[in-house]
C-alpha cells in the first residue's frame, strides 16, 4: 500500500517490486503485465462496446414503438389536419432516430464480431417497415382507406345536408304564413324533421371519428324519429303546403328515398373484414414485421451476451495462466519475493473479480450500486476503471429511475385527463337530455299564447258590442231630453193659455195623447237602460237607480195624462188647480231633465272606459304576437345551443380515448423498465437551508378545494405526508385566504381507469400556511393537513409511496 502512494502505476510497482529478483522473476512479471493488458482490453470492450450496444438496441426498439404509436395516432385522427400532421412529424422524427441509431448499432455490432449479413437483413427489414408505414400513412387519412367512409362522405352526408337545407327553406316559408293550430303543428313537425336529420348527420360524422356501433344506433334512432314526422306530415298536413313548399317537399321526399339504401350499403361495408385497409395492413404486415425485427435485435443482444461471456472466460483463462506463472515464480523466488507476490496476486484477483461480476450484472440490466459499490483507495489503472464503472452505473441508475417515476406520473395523469373528459361528456349529455323537456315547455307556452290571442279577440268583440249599446243609450237619453223640453214648452203654453182651455179642450186632448205616448217610450227606454246597467255590474249600479227614476217618472206622467183626461170637463171650474198642476209638472220635468243629463254623462264615461279597454286589448294582442316571435327565435337558438353541447361531448370522448392511449404507452414503458434493476432515486424536492417535518416530492394529483362558498379544481405540485403545494389561476380569480381552513377532496391513483373512476375520493381538512405570487398567471399556495385520522394517514402514506417508487 505504501508503494502505491508513491508509484501509482501497477506495471511500475511490479517492476520496482521484482527488480531485484532473477531473470525468471523478470520474465514472470512481464507475463503478469501482459495478462493485465488483456484484462484491460476485455473490460474496455465491455464498457465501450457491449453496454452502449445494449443501450442503443433498447433505444432502437423504443423508437420503432414510437413510430408505430405515431402511425396509429395518424390513423385515428380522421379529418383533424393538425393532429394528423403532428403524428406524421412524430413518425418522421422517430425514423430519423431509428436510422441514426441503427448506424451506431451496426458500428458497435461489427466491433463485437456480429455477422455483416445479419446486419444487412435487419437493415432490409427496417427499410421494408419504413416503406410499409409510408404506404399506410399515404392512404390512412384518405377516403380510399375505408370504402364505407368514402360512401358516407361523398354521398350520404352531402345528401343529408341537402335535405336539411330543403327543410330549412320550408321552415322559413312557414314562418311567413298565418299561425293557426294546424300550421303550428306543421311547423313543429318540420323543425323536428330538421333536428332529427341534423342529429343523423352528427352521428354520421361521429361515426367517421369513432367507428363505433353506438353512432350507427344513434343514426337509426334519428332516422326513425324523422320517419315519424315524415309520415305525420304526409298523412295530415301535406295539403297545407304552399306551391313553393310543395316543390321543396317533393324534392325532399325523393332525396330521402335515396339516402336509406346508401347508408345501409355503407354500414354493411363497415361490418366486413376489409373495412379499413390501414388497420388491416397494420395487423397483418407491419406488426409481424416489427416482431421479426425485435427478434433479430434480441438475437443481437444474445450475441453481445455471448461475446461478453467469452471475454470473461478469456480473462479467467488469462488469470489462471497468470496464477501459474506467479506460483512458479513464487516457488523459485520464495525467499526474496514470496510475500510481495502474494500481496499483489490477491490485490489483482479481488479487483478483477469485482469488475467481472459488475460487468455480468450490467450485461443483464442490473445497475444497482449500493451493495457492491467500488471503494477507491489508490489511483492505479484498475482503480480508475472502477471509478469509471461507479460514475457510469450511478448515471444510468439515476436516469432509469427518473424515467420510471415520470412514467408512473404519466399513467396517473392519463387517468386524470380521461376522468375530466368523461365529466365534460357527462355534463353535455345531461344538458342534452333536458332538450326535450325545454322544447315541451316552450310548446306549451306557445299554446298558451295562441289561446290568449283568441281570448283577446273574443273580449274585443264583447267590448265593441258594449260600446255600441252605450252609444244607443246615450242617443235614447238625448231623445228623452228633447221630449222633456217639448213637454216643458207645452206645459208653459198651457199655463199661459189657461183662459183658452175651454176653447182648446180638443187640442189639450191630443196633447195628452202625445204625452202618454212619450211616457210609454220613456218607460221602455228606462227598462232598456236598467238592463244595460245590470250587465255593467258595479259600474252600472248608479245608472240603474237613474233608470228606475226615469221609469217611475214615465209612469207618473202616464197617470197624469189620465187625470188630465178626467178633469178636462172640469177645466173651467178648476183653472187655478190646473195652473198649480202645470207648475208642478214643469218642476218635475226639470228634475227629470237633470237626472237624464247625469245618465248621459255616466254613459259617455262608460263609453270612454270601454274605448280605453279596447286600446289596452290591442296592445296586449300586439305584445302577444311579439312574444310568439321571440319564443320561436329562442327555440331555434336552443336548438343550436344543444347541437354545440353534443359536439363538445364528442370532442370530450376523443380526449378520453387519447388519455387511454397515453396510459397504455406509459404501461409499455413501465414493462420495459421492469427488465432493469437500479438504485431508486427518492425524487425529493429539496431547497437549501429548508427544514421540514416530512420529506416532499413532486406529485401531480387531482384535488377539489372548498372554502366557504368557493370551489376550485386543480393539480398538486408537491406532496408530503403532512401537506401539499398547489397553484391557482389568477385569470379565473381563484384565491384562498391565508391561515384559513379548507376542505380537500383527493382522487388517489389506482391500477386501472375503472378503479380510478369508481373510487370514493378522500376528504381531508387543511390550513393555508403560505402564499407566493410566482408569476402573472398563477399563485402558489402551501397547505398543511390537519385533523387526519388513521385511515387518512394510511391513504396519504400509500399516495406518497406511489410517487416515491
Amino acid at each position: 500500500m505504501m508503494i502505491s502512494r508513491f508509484v501509482p502505476g501497477i506495471a511500475a510497482q511490479m517492476l520496482l517490486a521484482f527488480g531485484v529478483i532473477t531473470s525468471l522473476g523478470i520474465f514472470s512479471n512481464f507475463f503478469v503485465y501482459l495478462s493485465t493488458g488483456t484484462l484491460a482490453k476485455n473490460f474496455t470492450q465491455v464498457s465501450s462496446v457491449s453496454i452502449p450496444l445494449v443501450n442503443v438496441n433498447s433505444d432502437l426498439k423504443m423508437n420503432i414503438l414510437e413510430s408505430l404509436i405515431a402511425l396509429e395516432e395518424q390513423i385515428i385522427t380522421g379529418n383533424n389536419d393538425t393532429a394528423r400532421n403532428t403524428a406524421i412529424t412524430k413518425r418522421n422524427v422517430a425514423w430519423q432516430d431509428i436510422e441514426s441509431g441503427f448506424e451506431h448499432l451496426a458500428k458497435f455490432a461489427r466491433e463485437t464480431g456480429f455477422e455483416e449479413d445479419k446486419l444487412d437483413v435487419i437493415k432490409g427489414h427496417l427499410q421494408q417497415l419504413k416503406h410499409e408505414q409510408k404506404v399506410i400513412s399515404d392512404i390512412a387519412n384518405t377516403l380510399d382507406n375505408e370504402p364505407a367512409v368514402k360512401l358516407l362522405v361523398t354521398e350520404a352526408i352531402p345528401l343529408a345536408e341537402s335535405m336539411v337545407a330543403l327543410l330549412a327553406q320550408m321552415i322559413e316559408i312557414e314562418r311567413e304564413e298565418d299561425v293557426d293550430e294546424d300550421r303550428f303543428e306543421l311547423f313543429k313537425l318540420l323543425v323536428d324533421s330538421e333536428i332529427s336529420f341534423a342529429t343523423a348527420i352528427s352521428e354520421l360524422r361521429a361515426f367517421l371519428l369513432t367507428r363505433e356501433q353506438k353512432n350507427i344506433d344513434g343514426f337509426d334512432q334519428a332516422w326513425f324519429q324523422n320517419s315519424d314526422a315524415f309520415v305525420s306530415i304526409l298523412d295530415d298536413y301535406e295539403d297545407l303546403f304552399t306551391e313553393e313548399q310543395l316543390e321543396y317537399w317533393n324534392a325532399y321526399s325523393e332525396e330521402r328515398e335515396k339516402l336509406a339504401p346508401i347508408t345501409i350499403r355503407a354500414f354493411e361495408k363497415q361490418a366486413s373484414e376489409e373495412s379499413n385497409f390501414a388497420n388491416n395492413h397494420l395487423r397483418k404486415v407491419i406488426k409481424p414485421l416489427t416482431a421479426t425485427i425485435f427478434d433479430e435485435l434480441q438475437a443481437m443482444n444474445q450475441h453481445v451476451t455471448d461475446v461478453t461471456k467469452q471475454g470473461i472466460d478469456d480473462t479467467q483463462n488469462a488469470l489462471s495462466n497468470m496464477f501459474i506463472v506467479l506460483a512458479i515464480s513464487s516457488i523459485l523466488t520464495i525467499i526474496i519475493a514470496g510475500t510481495i507476490s502474494v500481496v499483489f496476486s490477491n490485490k489483482l484477483k479481488n479487483r478483477v473479480q469485482s469488475l467481472l461480476a459488475r460487468a455480468k450484472n450490467i450485461s443483464v440490466g442490473d445497475f444497482k450500486t449500493q451493495t457492491d459499490y467500488f471503494v477507491i483507495r489508490s489511483n492505479d489503472e484498475l482503480n480508475q476503471l472502477s471509478e469509471s464503472f461507479n460514475h457510469m452505473t450511478l448515471s444510468l441508475s439515476s436516469t432509469i429511475s427518473t424515467v420510471r417515476r415520470q412514467s408512473r406520473q404519466v399513467g396517473h395523469s392519463a387517468h386524470q385527463v380521461a376522468a375530466i373528459a368523461t365529466e365534460i361528456s357527462t355534463v353535455a349529455k345531461n344538458e342534452n337530455s333536458s332538450y326535450s323537456e325545454v322544447m315541451r315547455v316552450i310548446e306549451s307556452f306557445m299554446d298558451l299564447l295562441v289561446e290568449s290571442g283568441q281570448a283577446i279577440e273574443q273580449s274585443q268583440t264583447v267590448l265593441e258590442q258594449a260600446k255600441t249599446q252605450a252609444d244607443t243609450g246615450i242617443a235614447a237619453v238625448n231623445s228623452n231630453l228633447d221630449e222633456m223640453n217639448k213637454t216643458v214648452d207645452v206645459v208653459t203654453l198651457a199655463s199661459e193659455g189657461v183662459e183658452e182651455l175651454k176653447t182648446a179642450s180638443e187640442e189639450i186632448e191630443s196633447v195628452t195623447d202625445a204625452i202618454s205616448t212619450v211616457a210609454d217610450q220613456t218607460a221602455l227606454i228606462a227598462l232598456n237602460a236598467a238592463i244595460e246597467a245590470a250587465r255593467a255590474g258595479e259600474q252600472g249600479r248608479g245608472f240603474a237607480v237613474v233608470a228606475d227614476e226615469v221609469r217611475s217618472l214615465a209612469q207618473r206622467t202616464a197617470n197624469s195624462t189620465d187625470e188630465i183626461r178626467n178633469v178636462i170637463s172640469q177645466l173651467t171650474n178648476k183653472v187655478g188647480d190646473v195652473i198649480r198642476l202645470m207648475t208642478d209638472i214643469i218642476h218635475q220635468v226639470d228634475v227629470s231633465k237633470a237626472r237624464s243629463d247625469e245618465s248621459g254623462q255616466a254613459l259617455r264615461a262608460m263609453t270612454t272606459t270601454i274605448e280605453s279597454i279596447i286600446d289596452a286589448n290591442d296592445q296586449i294582442a300586439h305584445r302577444s304576437d311579439e312574444q310568439s316571435n321571440q319564443m320561436l327565435e329562442m327555440q331555434i337558438k336552443l336548438q343550436h345551443l344543444f347541437s354545440s353541447l353534443q359536439q363538445n361531448a364528442e370532442k370530450a370522448q376523443m380526449v378520453s380515448m387519447i388519455g387511454g392511449d397515453l396510459y397504455q404507452t406509459s404501461e409499455l414503458v413501465n414493462s420495459l423498465m421492469d427488465g432493469f434493476h437500479f438504485d431508486e432515486d427518492d425524487g425529493l424536492v429539496k431547497k437549501k437551508h429548508e427544514k421540514r417535518r416530512s420529506d416532499r416530492l413532486e406529485a401531480k394529483v387531482k384535488i377539489k378545494i372548498s372554502q366557504d362558498d368557493k370551489d376550485y379544481s386543480t393539480i398538486t405540485r408537491e406532496l408530503s405526508c403532512v401537506g401539499c403545494g398547489i397553484r391557482l389561476s389568477k385569470q379565473l380569480n381563484q384565491e384562498l385566504d391565508i391561515d384559513s381552513a379548507v376542505i380537500l377532496v383527493m382522487y388517489l391513483p389506482k391500477k386501472n381507469y375503472k378503479e380510478y373512476m369508481d373510487q370514493s375520493p378522500m376528504c381531508i381538512t387543511a390550513r393555508v400556511v403560505r402564499k407566493e405570487d410566482r408569476n402573472s398567471k398563477y399563485t402558489y399556495y402551501g397547505l398543511e393537513f390537519s385533523a387526519t385520522g388513521p385511515d387518512q394517514k394510511d391513504a396519504l402514506s400509500e399516495l406518497y409511496e406511489f410517487f416515491d417508487q
